[in-house]
């Protein structure tokens, strides 16, 4: 489970207690996505972050820089706050 976040310049920094410090380049974002309880970030490689916004000190906050950083990129930000698990 992540533990924290950080933004830097290009780079997200994701630390966990189990697996410590990991490193991500924004350019490795295929696309960002909101459903109501959750932010999800794809990478190209197939993998995604989840991120709980329960766990968010401000989660509009948070939105607001992964739709800029989206923007940025050109990739999607897709937000279906309806959405619920089938």
């Amino acid at each position: 489970m992540v533990s924290g976040i950080i933004f830097k310049e290009n780079i997200l920094e994701v630390f966990t207690e189990t697996i410590g410090k990991s490193e991500f380049n924004f350019s490795a974002f295929k696309n960002i996505s909101e459903i109501k309880d959750y932010f999800f970030i794809a990478f190209k490689t197939g993998e995604s972050l989840m991120i709980p916004k329960d766990k968010i000190e401000d989660a509009e906050k948070l939105r607001n820089k992964l739709k800029s950083i989206a923007e940025n990129l050109k990739i999607d930000f897709i937000s279906e706050l309806d959405w619920k698990w089938k």
